[in-house]
């Protein structure tokens, strides 16, 4: 993809020369560092070069530097970094654990606001655009920050202390944008939406939040309908009392409530576009990991554009999308120094590549160096190569490593599991389900959970008791070949409790604003407390 001249900015230029500002990446960061604990150790001010660093430094995971971490987190300094921690990042534990993750100010500044300046453009949006935020961030902005919290809230107040976020675009303004204590979302934004008709864009940290605000909506629309006519907050449980008193101030059009309850009763097939003619775009993360939403989300959103604004981890924000449909992220060159590993290459610690020297279509896993005390830290992001923007590489999310189920030799990539879940859901009616492995017996299975609405009935499980094992062998030939070779037992499904993956994520101190759809079980307080959740035994 050629680089665009007529915009004249400085993420372009950069993205032209993304090599030479990967090499400067790596010596600043071992300039600036070689007085710490760690570049001490490794000598960082005797590394001339990336092929000497490469050679240095060891590949390195969490474990490898969690100790150092903690040391940061009590307050020591220039144990990994010499930059100055703004904030810790605490991960969502969608692996079944939970990380505390260092981001310095450093680290922030060259972020910038580059994901938001280029959104803008590629999305259309003018000065004064309306726009709807779905979850609110539990921060306030004007007070010292917090000293753990999640990368989202921590970037919204890095945007917002810098001038570069407009609260006031946004339906709610600042009072629904920034609220500490405020742990209800939608009741309180669908009730400022319902009242905008000139929204443009609706957006959220992930996509999956979009369809529970959408279900939300087709619930309980009536109710908040009445409850804007007669002037009642009749949900106030995790609404400050601020946001309630800013709701009832709200001007409520009688032409609008009409036109809205019409909509509603009409249906809610493509009910996003035809209560905001000017939509122009749902908004959230999506990889190939998250997309086992896109079918039911595409139900209420049909006919408006999805935009996939970044690609990002709690280690390192890394891409930003350049076109509308695409989940396609070109890497930011100023926010780490990259090597990448080919996927599937059977050495851990073995070769890496620089971004001059990738392929397209082939999949590597993403190491990174960055500005917060983290040297070639396997993310465990494995992408794939889809083209280069001037030098910098465009790429799609394929999975993340150590997230694949595995008995004797199928191995499922979460790629995989995601659209088997997506299948089931489909064809079983499922909210949401997930997968985990059950080894207590030889030989093992794959354990399907599967959560609906309503309860289902003893014959309609088994009816439906065979359809997860059909779905696996249809995606996995080698999975299919190990059923046949009796290896693996059939796989089972379980019904479970409504809300039982919701309940688990609280359980194990997933935040409430991570939304991500919990698809792989694979941490044994989290399968304990599923299993606690089934139905029928």
């Amino acid at each position: 993809m050629k680089i665009r001249t007529d915009r004249n900015d400085p993420f372009d230029r950069d993205c032209a020369a993304m090599n030479a500002v990967n090499e400067d990446n790596l010596r600043r960061i071992l300039a600036d560092n070689a007085g710490t604990e760690y570049g001490g150790a490794l000598g960082f001010e005797r590394i001339g070069d990336e092929a000497e660093y490469r050679g240095r430094v060891p590949l390195i995971e969490y474990e490898d530097v969690s100790d150092g971490i903690e040391r940061m987190f009590e307050g020591e300094e220039n144990v990994l970094t010499a930059y100055p921690p703004a904030q810790f990042i605490r991960t969502s534990g969608t692996s079944g654990r939970s990380k505390r993750i260092p981001l310095t100010y450093e680290a922030l500044r060259r972020y910038g606001n580059i994901k938001d300046r280029i959104n803008r453009e590629t999305m259309g949006l003018k000065s004064g655009s309306r726009r709807l935020q779905l979850v609110t961030y539990r921060t306030d902005p004007d007070l010292p920050a917090e000293k753990e919290t999640l990368f989202s809230i921590a970037n919204e107040r890095n945007l917002f202390r810098n001038g570069w976020l407009d609260t006031e675009e946004f339906v709610g303004g600042r009072t629904m944008y920034f609220r500490p204590g405020m742990t209800s979302f939608f009741y309180p934004k669908l009730w400022a939406a319902l009242l905008e008709p000139d929204v443009e864009t609706v957006e959220s940290p992930f996509l999956y939040d979009h369809l529970l605000f959408f279900r939300y909506l087709e619930e309980h629309w009536r109710q908040i309908l009445e409850d804007i006519r007669i002037g009642r907050v009749s949900q106030p449980e995790g609404i400050p009392r601020e946001v309630r008193d800013f709701l009832l101030a709200l001007p409520a059009s009688p032409a609008r409530l009409e036109a809205v309850e019409a909509e509603c009763a009409a249906g809610f097939e493509g009910i996003a576009g035809r209560l905001w003619p000017r939509l122009r775009a749902v908004c959230g993360i999506r990889g190939s990991v998250y997309s086992a939403e896109d079918s039911a989300l595409e139900y209420y959103t049909e006919g408006v554009a999805r935009h996939f604004f970044c690609f990002v981890s709690s280690e390192c924000f890394m891409g930003i999308p350049l076109r509308m449909n695409e989940a396609v992220y070109t890497l930011m060159p100023r926010s780490a120094f990259y090597e990448f590993q080919p996927y599937g290459s059977g050495d851990p610690g073995g070769e890496t590549l620089l971004p001059r020297e990738l392929e397209i279509g082939k999949d590597y896993e993403i190491i990174v160096t960055n500005f917060s005390g983290l040297y070639r830290y396997r993310t465990c992001d494995v992408v794939r190569v889809e083209d280069f923007y001037g030098e910098s590489p465009m790429v799609s999310f394929r999975l993340r490593r150590n997230l694949a189920l595995n008995l004797c030799g199928e191995k499922f990539d979460s790629l995989t599991l995601q659209h088997a879940g997506r299948l089931l859901c489909d064809c079983l009616g499922l909210a949401e389900c997930s997968f985990a492995l059950d080894t207590d017996s030889v030989p093992g299975r794959y354990v399907c959970f599967a959560e609906t609405e309503s309860e289902p009935d003893a014959e309609t499980e088994a009816k439906n008791a065979d359809v997860p094992e059909r779905v696996l062998r249809e995606l996995n030939p080698e999975y299919d070949d190990l059923r046949r070779l009796n290896c693996i037992e059939q796989a089972k499904l379980c019904y479970v409790e409504k809300g039982a993956h919701r309940r688990v994520k609280q359980l194990s101190g997933i935040a409430g604003e991570q939304n991500k759809p919990l698809q792989i079980l694979r941490d044994p307080k989290m399968l304990e407390a599923m299993r606690g959740m089934i139905i029928r035994r």
